[in-house]
């Protein structure tokens, strides 16, 4: 996968390796986007992420669900409002 800057998502030793990619994609946590590029918001941020969590059930389930998220958001202070 790769991200909005064009660098994978993933770091790793060996890129030509296809067994090392296998693993880092099954096992490790995604680098955060904005520690490729600090500009990216942290609205923005925070959806790549949870779009990309490990875990189905910690992700969005729809485009329905992260309309609902963007739309809980309180742009100011860039957390959701309850």
């Amino acid at each position: 996968m790769k991200l909005q800057h064009l660098n994978y998502a993933y770091n790793i030793d060996n890129p030509i390796e296809g067994l090392a990619w296998k693993d880092v994609h099954l096992f490790k946590e995604a680098t955060l986007p904005r520690a490729h590029n600090p500009a990216l918001s942290p609205i923005i941020e925070s959806v790549i992420a949870k779009m990309t969590e490990k875990s189905t059930t910690n992700r969005f389930k729809s485009w329905t669900e992260i309309d609902e998220y963007l739309s809980n958001i309180d742009e100011k202070n860039h957390h959701i409002q309850n």
